[in-house]
């Protein structure tokens, strides 16, 4: 069973996705709270037809095995999207109930996209590709996970786009997906553009770009003004 306190993470999270603009969030709960146990709470109090969990890949086999132990067998069709076993067709990525896959896998797979001709702007519609044009591509296997009209994505360990410049994280904001969910224990390292990142994938309204983050957010806050850290 949950604690109080996962408890109450999952109420939050559910509340937070019945928001109209804003159907996303942060769980930023120190390491050991049970990030992990609140979202398996989300995905079984709130069963979308499909979740993406994207993970380190030292957390795949975690993610797994916590899937295994606190939810009731057949509850979920699990596939695991990495390696060179993992599945080869659209049809069976979209039999899945929960879809676990990594950073480098995502990375990848962007790569490939931006081969396409496709942009930021134009990725960043977060619309779900046409398979039949991602396969005709001359680049190995097909790209997959942007085929797939998420339901809901997940990001674990979400620190790992903390740089927004980088591939992982152009790569994270391009997946289509309705519900958008960040699990970090450590969402700021070493500025506030960190979060802002996080922001970007959220695709929070208020900040759709640097602009608004560093007049309402970043700049009052480096001067130290209430209004930075109440917006914040």
């Amino acid at each position: 069973p949950l604690l109080d306190h996962q408890k109450q993470a999952v109420w939050w999270m559910g509340e937070q996705e019945n928001k109209g603009s804003l159907r996303a969030g942060i769980l930023g709960d120190d390491m050991g709270v049970g990030k992990t146990l609140e979202t398996l709470g989300l995905l079984c109090a709130k069963r979308l037809a499909n979740t993406l969990i994207v993970c380190p890949m030292t957390m795949v086999n975690h993610w797994k095995s916590e899937i295994e132990r606190h939810v009731l067998p057949n509850t979920f069709k699990v596939i695991v999207y990495y390696g060179q076993t993992r599945p080869k067709d659209l049809a069976t990525l979209r039999s899945g109930n929960i879809v676990i896959t990594t950073y480098g896998t995502v990375s990848a797979e962007y790569k490939k996209l931006t081969k396409l001709g496709m942009t930021d702007e134009g990725l960043s519609e977060g619309r779900p590709f046409d398979a039949a044009t991602t396969r005709a591509l001359p680049v190995g296997r097909p790209i997959l996970l942007y085929c797939v009209p998420w339901a809901r994505v997940v990001l674990d360990e979400a620190q790992y786009i903390k740089n927004r410049f980088s591939i992982s994280a152009r790569a994270c904001r391009a997946l289509p997906g309705t519900y958008r969910w960040a699990l970090s224990g450590t969402p700021i390292s070493n500025s506030l553009d960190d979060l802002f990142s996080l922001i970007l994938f959220l695709r929070w309204p208020d900040y759709p770009d640097a602009k608004e983050w560093n007049a309402f957010i970043k700049k009052p806050v480096a001067n130290n003004q209430p209004a930075g850290y109440q917006e914040l």
